[in-house]
C-alpha cells in the first residue's frame, strides 16, 4: 500500500488539474459532490472492514452466530466434513482476500476525497 500512493497522489492530482479546468463550472460542482460522497462511502466500508477484522464485534458476532443456530438448524448432511469450510488454504485465500479489500477501499476512498477537495480548492481558486 505505501509504494502506490506517491502514484495515486500524482494521479490525483493530475486528474483534479484536468477535470478543474476542461469542465463547466456546473459540472464540476456535480463532480465535487458526487466524488466526496463516493469517497466518503468507501472510507467508511473501509473502516468497517477494519474494525470486523480486528475482533472488536467478535462477541456480537458470536452470540448472534449462537442464536442462529436455535432458531435454523442445519441439515445433518451439512454438518459433514466435507461440506465444512475450515480448510487452511481457503482461510489463508479467503484473509488475503479480505486484506487486499480491505487496502483497495481505504486508498479509494482517501483518493476520492482528496480528488473532491483538490477540485473545491481549484474551484474557488478560480471564482
Amino acid at each position: 500500500m505505501k509504494k502506490r500512493i506517491p502514484y495515486w497522489l500524482v494521479i490525483t492530482l493530475l486528474s483534479c488539474v484536468a477535470v478543474g479546468y476542461a469542465a463547466p463550472t456546473h459540472i464540476v460542482l456535480r463532480v465535487i459532490n458526487q466524488s466526496f460522497l463516493l469517497g466518503l462511502f468507501l472510507l467508511i466500508a473501509g473502516g468497517f472492514t477494519i474494525v470486523m477484522r480486528s475482533g472488536f464485534l467478535t462477541v456480537f458476532t458470536k452470540g448472534f452466530r449462537e442464536l442462529k443456530q436455535i432458531f435454523f438448524r442445519k441439515p445433518r448432511i451439512l454438518q459433514d466434513d466435507l461440506f465444512q469450510m475450515e480448510d487452511p488454504s481457503f482461510q489463508r485465500k479467503k484473509e488475503m482476500f479480505i486484506r487486499r479489500g480491505t487496502s483497495l477501499l481505504i486508498e479509494a476512498g482517501l483518493m476520492l476525497t482528496l480528488f473532491s477537495i483538490g477540485l473545491t480548492l481549484l474551484y474557488y481558486g478560480q471564482a
